[in-house]
């Protein structure tokens, strides 16, 4: 049965430049499908190599990084596929496109493996770091939500990173609390909940 894996999912433009987005990959191996949304570089990438790389992390911050900002991610170029290999991930798969289907607001691109290696041990999510994971999720879906229940998921989420986490994921949760502070005190913020 397939399941979601949180990655950072790097694609290559035309112009060569590396575009880095946290996403959900539906984990069937030897396929794997990504889920990008219609109006993103990922797909827009997609569509022009039909490649990408896969890379699986445990560093929290690559995600907030990756998610709320186009801040260039440290890597490197994968050998068989375009796309980057992140710095510090523990395992990276190159996969090739093989459709690209538009549904509703999402694509549905499955895709095979081309190459996959680990690199280091994956040590795992705990509490805090996903915790962080799911505040970066939350901080990409603010138009959607309103600013109590914003407010309120923060708080549960900071008391669990505040428990079982380590600089780090202080670091990420930072990061994605400033984000929220600055959409939430911008014109965009509208929904008052």
């Amino acid at each position: 049965m397939p399941f979601i894996i949180e990655s950072i999912v790097s694609t290559e433009g035309s112009d060569g430049r590396v575009n880095f987005a946290p996403m959900g990959v539906v984990w069937e191996p030897p396929q794997l499908t990504l889920r990008p949304y219609i109006d993103t570089t990922t797909l827009r990438n997609l569509r022009v190599t039909r490649e990408a790389v896969i890379n699986l992390t445990d560093n929290v911050l690559h995600f907030a990084h990756s998610a709320l900002t186009d801040l260039a991610l440290p890597g490197h170029p994968s050998h068989h596929v375009r796309g980057a290999i992140l710095e510090d991930a523990c395992a990276y798969y190159g996969v090739a496109v093989d459709a690209v289907t538009e549904q509703g607001d999402r694509a549905r691109v499955p895709c095979h493996i081309v190459e996959e290696q680990w690199l280091r041990p994956f040590l795992g999510f705990n509490r805090a770091r996903s915790a962080v994971i799911e505040a970066i999720i939350l901080a990409t879906r603010l138009r959607w939500l309103s600013r109590d229940d914003v407010s309120r998921e923060l708080q549960r989420l900071a008391q669990i990173v505040d428990k079982t986490g380590g600089a780090p994921e202080h670091e990420a949760l930072a990061f994605v609390d400033r984000h929220v502070c600055r959409w939430l005190a911008s014109p965009e913020a509208t929904r008052d909940g």
